[in-house]
């Protein structure tokens, strides 16, 4: 739906046409999911490597497409709320805080 007129609270627009905050997030959700489904089948290789942005062999830039759709696809899961940075993360193995000080002890002649 579209409503013309000037701006309220809860709407967003552009010129005399303005369009209520849910369906600019059911757009926005939409075009996120698109382009997650999209990289996801770009990184399953359905093509079987016939089909690809730049080729493997290329040196130094083949794989940055692949790259780019795994940002891409991280990203969108992210949008969702699936999280994986947690399995990047270090585990802490000391429960002290770790303080860079050095303790120096100077003998008296």
């Amino acid at each position: 739906m579209f409503w013309r007129g000037g701006g309220s609270a809860g709407r967003v627009g552009v010129g005399s046409v303005v369009a209520p905050f849910p369906l600019m997030k059911l757009i926005r959700d939409l075009v996120v999911l698109c382009s997650g489904i999209v990289s996801a089948i770009y990184l399953l290789n359905i093509g079987f490597g016939i089909i690809e942005l730049i080729p493997d062999n290329t040196p130094i830039f083949g794989n940055l497409d692949e790259a780019a759709a795994t940002a891409l696809l991280i990203n969108c899961l992210a949008y969702f709320g699936v999280d994986l940075g947690h399995f990047l993360k270090r585990k802490e193995t000391a429960k002290t805080p770790k303080t860079h000080d050095v303790e120096v002890e100077v003998e008296k002649k």
